[in-house]
């Protein structure tokens, strides 16, 4: 922090007059420094070099971020350069720079394996920053298209609506541009075609929630119902702000974003709710709603389209959250964990997953069709669970924790005993004990060790850090070690059924893994 002080200030705002307050106030304590107060002509040479020490401040956080030991800095800084990208588009290849050197620096081969890594906790940063969806910039939603633009065309013009670039020299197929984006010239210009920035960064957000669906809706519900919480309490639930941007002496002021008040009072209970929510429904809209009857259904008629088509979304999140061994050591309970904090984290999580699986599925669907649909996409749930266990999210919790390893694997317990009962959905807590068996609950919860395995092993091979491998690793070893513990009991009746060729293929996967020097 003593660090950021003292480079130029980087100011979340689109007002002019704020980012020229905030690097003129700057000067006056460089320049009060060495003189009383600086001449005309000293503020025009600051001004003249503001983009240089603007830059120079942007590579400084990219490089906090790609060498940090500490990952919560490391995210914070991230989210800091998407949103000034989005609040100043001048400084957007600036800041595809300094992510581009932090991914570098942290291992990963792109900035977009970068953002895939932290993508729960970049969509939760940006639910809360408030934020329309649309402001979404390329730097995040896709930087592959910015990577395009950079190398084929002019940096410099990316502001505004239009960006003037010789599209001839951009093969369409490696930007993953449509032909939409593309306007005629401009009579007083030449005939080159020019590419529309504003179309072309809502293609770009549309195609990014395509892609991203599953993460994004239940993490916009889980938001969006926090909010709710929150609000009903009067704001005195005891939980934290997660809004943690405490660095006014760096960065100026913050532009509150669109769910902000700009009165200065503080924005009403009922306005605030419709808030938390917008997300939700404007992903409903862009992924609900066809084309041809975009005025024929309602909101709440594109909201169960979006609740029945990822219904295996939201019960993979939910569940891990139901778990007494989401935080902390070991399996606790809530009395007696010597932890408040681990504790009330345990309660609250606990409470959003129930909320999830309760009151905002029966909203919209009825008890049968969530236990009929539940039951037929039982291996997609399976599947989703373990997803979420090989990245271990930091979006839960006080402090945005991750949840422990074994929350997933009581989460597979849980469910294996959920799906097989009339109800299928409950949302009693569940007692690790079984995850040892985490081989034949896989068969019981409707996938299998195979299954499970194929797809661990694929999440294994597109990781690029240590970090990444060590996490698809600890699901490989739980699906496996589960597998074993099952097929050696030979007094358990569920042995009886294993299937020895699910326990030959679990070991040849994990030998290929030990044999891999990529993994060494």
């Amino acid at each position: 922090e003593e660090v950021l002080n003292v480079l130029a200030p980087l100011p979340l705002t689109s007002d002019i007059a704020e980012i020229n307050k905030a690097f003129h106030s700057w000067i006056e304590e460089r320049v009060g420094c060495v003189s009383k107060e600086p001449s005309e002509m000293e503020l025009k040479c600051w001004d003249d070099c503001r983009t240089s020490l603007e830059s120079c401040a942007i590579d400084t956080l990219g490089i906090i971020v790609g060498t940090t030991t500490d990952p919560y800095i490391a995210r914070e800084k991230l989210f800091y350069l998407i949103e000034l990208a989005a609040h100043r588009p001048d400084l957007m290849c600036c800041c595809y720079r300094a992510c581009n050197n932090a991914a570098y620096l942290s291992g990963f081969t792109s900035v977009k394996n970068m953002m895939y890594n932290e993508q729960e906790w970049l969509l939760q940063c940006w639910f809360q920053s408030g934020l329309d969806l649309y402001q979404l910039p390329l730097l995040c939603s896709s930087p592959d298209v910015l990577d395009g633009i950079r190398d084929r065309g002019n940096c410099g013009d990316i502001v505004g609506s239009y960006y003037n670039c010789h599209f001839s020299k951009i093969e369409a197929g490696s930007l993953s541009l449509s032909a939409s984006s593309l306007v005629p010239s401009l009579p007083t210009e030449n005939h080159s075609p020019i590419l529309d920035m504003e179309k072309l960064q809502k293609d770009v957000v549309v195609d990014f929630l395509w892609s991203t669906a599953s993460t994004f809706i239940p993490i916009s519900i889980m938001h969006a119902l926090s909010i709710d919480h929150k609000q009903n309490l009067g704001n005195n639930s005891g939980k934290p702000n997660n809004d943690k941007h405490d660095e006014d002496d760096f960065h100026g002021k913050r532009d509150g974003g669109e769910g902000a008040s700009t009165s200065g009072m503080p924005t009403p209970v009922k306005e605030q709710k419709e808030q938390g929510w917008k997300y939700f429904q404007e992903a409903s809209i862009i992924l609900a709603r066809s084309p041809d009857d975009e005025d024929v259904d309602s909101l709440d008629m594109l909201q169960t389209k979006i609740v029945r088509g990822h219904l295996h979304d939201i019960v993979a999140f939910a569940y891990p959250m139901l778990q007494q061994s989401c935080f902390g050591e070991g399996d606790h309970e809530e009395e007696t964990c010597s932890n408040d904090e681990i504790a009330e984290d345990i309660r609250w999580v606990q409470f959003l997953g129930k909320e999830m699986l309760t009151i905002f599925l029966q909203k919209y669907l009825s008890q049968d069709r969530i236990t009929t649909q539940t039951q037929k996409s039982a291996h997609k749930i399976v599947i989703g669970i373990l997803k979420l266990g090989s990245k271990r999210a930091s979006i839960f919790g006080q402090d945005q924790s991750s949840l422990q390893l074994s929350a997933y694997s009581d989460a597979i317990a849980h469910f294996a005993r959920d799906v097989n009962h009339d109800d299928c959905i409950s949302c009693d807590s569940y007692i690790s004990g079984s995850s040892s068996e985490a081989g034949m609950l896989l068969e019981s919860a409707g996938s299998c060790a195979t299954e499970c395995i194929l797809h661990a092993n694929k999440w294994l091979e597109s990781c690029c850090t240590h970090g990444e491998k060590e996490r698809s690793m600890d699901i490989i070893i739980m699906i496996v070690k589960g597998t074993v513990q099952d097929s050696i009991q030979k007094e358990s009746k569920k042995s009886q059924k294993m299937n020895n060729s699910q326990l030959g293929f679990c070991l040849h996967v994990i030998l290929a893994i030990l044999l891999n020097q990529h993994y060494c």
